[in-house]
C-alpha cells in the first residue's frame, strides 16, 4: 500500500504543477501528513516498539476490566485507573495511522480523478 500511495502523491505533484500551481500549499501539507504517517507506521513495525505497543494494549484491557468489574475500589483509585487508561490510549493512538493513510489515499484518488481536472481546466 505504501508504494501505491507514494506513487499517487508523485502523480499529484506532477498534475498540480501542470494544472494548479496555486495548490502547492495543500500538496505540501498532504506530503507532510503522508511522511509522518509512513514514519509512524514504520516505527510501529519495529520489533521493540511492536512489543511495547502490545504490552500497552494489554494494560488498556486490564484497566478497562478493573473499571468494569471491580465495585469495591474508591473514587480516587477509579480515577487513577481512568487516568492511566487514558495515557495508554493516547500512546497507542499516536501509532494508529491506518485511517490517516486511508483518508490521504482517498484525497489523492479524488485529486487525481478526471472530475478535478475538468474543474481546474474548465
Amino acid at each position: 500500500m505504501s508504494t501505491n500511495i507514494e506513487t499517487k502523491m508523485t502523480k499529484l505533484v506532477e498534475k498540480v504543477n501542470d494544472y494548479r500551481p496555486d495548490a502547492s500549499v495543500e500538496i505540501v501539507a498532504m506530503q507532510k501528513s503522508l511522511k509522518a504517517a509512513m514514519l509512524k507506521k514504520n516505527l510501529k513495525e519495529h520489533p521493540a516498539l511492536a512489543q511495547l505497543l502490545a504490552t500497552l494494549k494489554k494494560r488498556e484491557e486490564a484497566y478497562s476490566l478493573v473499571l468494569q468489574n471491580k465495585r469495591d475500589i474508591s473514587d480516587v483509585e477509579r480515577r487513577g485507573y481512568f487516568d492511566r487508561r487514558e495515557e495508554v490510549r493516547f500512546i497507542i493512538s499516536f501509532f494508529e495511522v491506518d485511517k490517516t493513510l486511508e483518508t490521504l489515499e482517498k484525497q489523492l484518488d479524488y485529486q487525481l480523478s478526471e472530475e478535478v481536472q475538468e474543474l481546474s481546466t474548465g
